[in-house]
């Protein structure tokens, strides 16, 4: 078989994974206000929401990647 390699991931600091975390999911509630607009409207609006749902799920997630990154950072200050 062959080997499988890891992709190094690099390690963010914790303050840019809560940043990051909260533009998706500002940029998510953007998203979801313009599908809603289109639902008004008439017009075909699911794919915004869906968009809308990962982003936010996606920045919910960063969020809570950056809070326990700070907590071990915090016991283990390197």
């Amino acid at each position: 078989m062959p080997e499988k390699k890891e992709v190094p991931m690099p390690k963010l600091d914790w303050r840019l994974l809560i940043l990051i975390g909260v533009i998706f999911f500002g940029i998510g509630i953007g998203v979801f206000i313009y599908g809603f607009r289109l639902k008004a409207g008439g017009e075909n609006f699911s794919q915004y929401w869906v968009l809308a749902a990962i982003l936010a799920w996606g920045g919910v997630s960063q969020v809570q990647r950056g809070i326990l990154r700070k907590a071990v950072v915090e016991k283990n200050p390197s």
